[in-house]
């Protein structure tokens, strides 16, 4: 039985670099889960798996455009006060942080009072995978239907976590120059002058 768009599967692989090193890997561990077609894992990879036969393996070669991307070369500028630990803001240091759409390798290029320039980059973006990949198991029709409601209802909890941080962002009385401007405090709390906040006159 061959793999098919929507299919639900169980794998086991091996990710190197190209010096062989190995980055990722699930054997001896449960195989992974995941749906073709629905975008769980990069390019390259669903594209090596379709049509693949139940217990074939397979060894491809993911190219940084099939896989995470080339490395993004354009400096970004962010708040400070998105950092919990600002002591580990060195201009050249490479930082790896998780965030909610995975992990995020950020290279610091300046440090100002308030803001840091820096490059944003997945820690696997710019690099050429080899991966050893083998369909352990076709999932069967009910066992299908059990993991589309798991998908489901991560979904669903994820949209509600991203709704609620959004909320509680649009209800906060933090400003952009990190002054509370809640009805309490008093104008004279915002001294930045590139604040554009409505305390300012």
């Amino acid at each position: 039985m061959n793999v098919n768009m929507n299919d639900w599967i169980a794998v086991e692989y091996s990710g190197k670099f190209e010096d062989g090193k190995v980055f990722d890997s699930n054997i001896g561990k449960d195989p992974l889960k995941l749906k073709v077609g629905a975008k769980m894992v990069v390019p390259g990879f669903e594209n090596a798996i379709i049509s693949m036969d139940e217990g074939e393996e397979k060894e491809v070669v993911i190219t940084p455009e099939q896989g995470y991307g080339p490395k993004n070369e354009e400096p970004v500028e962010l708040s400070k006060a998105s950092f919990q630990d600002t002591s580990v803001l060195e201009v050249g240091k490479e930082l790896q942080m998780m965030t909610n759409m995975g992990p995020l390798l950020v290279n610091v290029l300046e440090v100002n009072d308030d803001k840091i320039k820096v490059l944003l980059n997945h820690p696997l973006a710019g690099k050429t995978l080899h991966f050893k990949i083998k369909v352990v198991k076709i999932l069967d029709e009910e066992e299908a239907k059990v993991e589309d409601k798991k998908l489901e209802d991560g979904i669903k909890q994820m949209q509600e976590q991203m709704a609620k941080a959004q909320e509680a962002q649009a209800n906060s009385d933090v400003c952009g120059c990190g002054a509370d401007h809640s009805e309490e405090c008093s104008d004279d709390k915002c001294d930045n002058k590139s604040c554009d906040c409505e305390t300012k006159e």
